[in-house]
This record gives C-alpha cells, sequence and structure tokens, in this order.
C-alpha cells in the first residue's frame, strides 16, 4: 500500500469520525457549564417557595451559617454597642437597650436578606435560560461545522483513492472537494451546508 493510498483511508478515517461524533453531548456540556446548579434547582426551589408562605417561622438559630454569622458579625457588633453605650456614661440605659435592639435587627434583616438572597439565586430565580440555549446553539454549530469538515475529509480521501488506482485525472467531473484539489474548508465554505 502506497503512502498515498495510506494517507486517504486515514482522511477517510478521520471524516467518518467526524460525521459519527455524538452533538447532544457537546450541547449537554454547553448546558451544564452555564448552569452549574440544575441539579439543585428544585430542593432549593422547594426552600425558597417555603420561607415565602404567609406565616412561615424559621428559627434562625437552626438555619445554614448562623453559628458564623453570629460569631462573626452579631457578637462583634453587640459588644461594640456596648462599649460605645458604656463610653458615653449610658450603660444599663434605656438608649443602650434601644441601640442593642436595633444592632440586633439590623443583623437579623441582614443575614435574612442574604439567605433568601442566596436561595433565589439558587432556584434559578436569576437564571437565564437564554444563556444556555446559546451555549447550546454554538455547540450545535461547531457540531455542524465538524461533519462538514468530515464530509469535506471523505470526499477529499475518496477523491485521492480514485486519482492514485489510475482510473481518474486531475480534472475528474465525480465533484467533492478533492476533485478541484481544495481543502474540505474551502469546500464547506463555497457550498455552505449542501
Amino acid at each position: 500500500m502506497s503512502a498515498s493510498v495510506a494517507a486517504s483511508v486515514v482522511g477517510i478515517a478521520a471524516g467518518v469520525k467526524a460525521l459519527t461524533s455524538s452533538p447532544g453531548q457537546a450541547q449537554s456540556q454547553a448546558q451544564q457549564a452555564v448552569d452549574p446548579f440544575a441539579s439543585y434547582r428544585a430542593n432549593l426551589g422547594s426552600m425558597y417557595s417555603g420561607m415565602l408562605q404567609p406565616g412561615a417561622q424559621q428559627d434562625i438559630t437552626k438555619m445554614p451559617g448562623y453559628s458564623q454569622f453570629k460569631s462573626g458579625v452579631m457578637d462583634p457588633s453587640l459588644e461594640a454597642s456596648k462599649r460605645s453605650a458604656a463610653a458615653s456614661g449610658m450603660m444599663r440605659s434605656g438608649n443602650e437597650q434601644i441601640a442593642l435592639q436595633n444592632t440586633a435587627q439590623q443583623g437579623y434583616y441582614g443575614f435574612m436578606t442574604d439567605y433568601m438572597n442566596r436561595l433565589a439565586t439558587g432556584s434559578g430565580a436569576g437564571y437565564a435560560p437564554a444563556q444556555g440555549g446559546m451555549a447550546g446553539l454554538n455547540a450545535q454549530q461547531q457540531t455542524q461545522q465538524a461533519q462538514m469538515q468530515g464530509v469535506g475529509g471523505i470526499l477529499q480521501g475518496a477523491g485521492a483513492l480514485y486519482n492514485a488506482s489510475g482510473s481518474g485525472g486531475t480534472s475528474s467531473s465525480s465533484g467533492g472537494a478533492a476533485s478541484y484539489n481544495i481543502s474540505p474548508e474551502q469546500y464547506s465554505a463555497y457550498y455552505g451546508g449542501q
């Protein structure tokens, strides 16, 4: 087997491989890349919905992240408020109690707002499905381009085999990229998706 015949066979094999690759896999990978939380959406959505129900009561001390919030934010804030009251001579006064109550309410509001925003984001409330659609469309276009290159490779390899057999000349009228001595990319660009 001559080197040109071997190269033609390899070109045909590469073209067949390009035609038989799975386009659905590329699309699902693109969708997963733009939506990594898809598998968690149902659970986070039900948690978010539960928090929005009228009269829903949650024990904040049992919520995820509360202990870190308490030790890292609330405790230092309350201590700063107490030190401020002691420095101004208002320790154990009504004004100190009001200041501590305001600090605690602001802390609770901040914690719950952050918690609800995280649930909303994770449940898909801020997810734009068009991003996944565009990624899927791009993957589909890349797959189509690879298939056209595969067809070009098969045609080029078949033309080279035909010419190597001695049956054909360089100006064969059988069609395809190999018949006109052009690359598969040029063939695809000229003939498009036909």
